[in-house]
């Protein structure tokens, strides 16, 4: 984590070839003793590869490494690691707490609602009081010196407000300087952190079924847009809308200037209380695992009432197996989620339950194997 914090990958990336420990210390005015010992630290942990000339050790990123965590390559998991190691883990430090109340600590429904907008809110200070006791992470969530000086802020479904105020590459934090951090807020981290998961498997989720029949599709709190511009690489013949609060638009459109061109295009909205654009597609991608019951109830209907007869929904969600015990990865996001949603993760079973219950026929599930975030479950309007 700290090297991703003083961009030690960066600027290995930016030498173009393999450096001494000397030199990477003097840059960010280590110890050189300490440096050689955090870079064999990284080599044993195959994120550094470490050679040798003339019987001096040199280090340089692993491809892995040079892919993944430098903010000159896209998809990157840099704000994906900063937002578990920054955000999750201080939270666990309640997980106490929750297993005595079975409420969780905070609902990240109101930080992506934009009901947490500064440091002076309830909540902002409930975390800030938390981590001063347990993880001493203040400074890390609340100001300037991890996340951004704005604090824990704002917006909607699958959404953030915005960058850290020194932000200028548009998807990732600053390159630090002088071993600074990074300025980040909170919900955009979280957001690029989902896009950063996302980026790898959005090409076998959008082809997990035939599509192609299809015209027009609203993707329902689509967030920065990155699976429907996925899926119109996929469809080119296919009209793409992205429907999500007003905030995550103005912000998606403000990251990636591609948006609202061409296939895809973007609208303001709140899909519980404003009208939905008209499709015969819809997809909710990693919506409706944040959601109680009767949240997911009438979300449903309302798509089944928007879609014409042979219409279909396209859900994107990790789906538990039916003993709930496995797989791990979606198992340790569950209990995640129990500090920070109102929502869980459902199996294959609650899912089909939920969607025919609401009159969809002809479901099918297809899960995507791998360390990921997603299954397919598509669904139909009979005619």
């Amino acid at each position: 984590m700290h090297g991703l914090e003083v961009g030690l990958f960066d600027e290995i990336e930016s030498n173009g070839e393999p450096l001494p420990a000397s030199v990477i210390a003097r840059k960010f005015n280590y110890d050189k003793f300490m440096t050689e010992r955090f870079l064999n630290t990284l080599v044993s942990l195959s994120i550094l590869e470490k050679t040798e000339h003339k019987g001096t050790a040199l280090y340089s990123n692993t491809p892995g490494t040079t892919k993944y965590l430098t903010r000159s390559r896209r998809p990157a998991l840099i704000a994906s690691a900063m937002t578990e190691f920054n955000v999750f883990l201080p939270i666990l430090s309640n997980l106490s707490n929750t297993m005595k109340t079975g409420k969780a600590f905070i609902d990240m429904a109101n930080i992506k609602a934009g009901k947490i907008g500064s440091a002076d809110s309830t909540v902002s200070k409930d975390i800030r009081q938390n981590n001063n006791s347990n993880h001493n992470k203040t400074n890390l969530i609340m100001n300037g010196n991890g996340l951004g000086s704005n604090g824990i802020s704002t917006n909607g479904p699958n959404g953030t407000t915005g960058m850290g105020p020194n932000n200028t590459n548009g998807i990732y934090p600053d390159k630090p300087t002088n071993g600074s951090k990074p300025s980040m807020d909170c919900s955009s981290m979280i957001m690029l952190s989902m896009d950063g998961l996302t980026v790898p498997c959005a090409p076998v989720l959008v082809k997990a079924f035939d599509l192609s029949a299809h015209r027009t599709a609203v993707d329902l709190g689509g967030g920065s847009g990155l699976i429907g511009r996925t899926l119109a690489s996929e469809y080119p013949e296919m009209n793409i809308t992205v429907f999500d609060l007003p905030p995550v638009v103005q912000l998606a459109k403000k990251l990636y200037p591609e948006n609202n061109t061409g296939q895809v295009t973007f609208v303001s909205g709140n899909f519980f209380e404003d009208e939905i654009p008209n499709a015969d597609l819809y997809l909710l991608s990693h919506v409706i695992h944040d959601m109680t019951e009767v949240q997911i109830n009438t979300l449903l209907q309302r798509v089944y009432k928007k879609l014409p007869p042979g219409g279909s929904l396209l859900i994107l969600e990790k789906t538990l197996n039916e003993k709930k015990d496995g797989p791990s990865f979606a198992i340790s996001n569950d209990l995640i989620m129990s500090l920070i949603s109102t929502g869980r993760e459902r199996s294959a079973k609650e899912y089909r339950d939920l969607i025919d219950a609401q009159g969809f026929t002809n479901i099918q599930i297809r899960q995507v194997g791998g360390y990921n975030y997603f299954d397919a479950i598509l669904s139909k309007k009979p005619f």
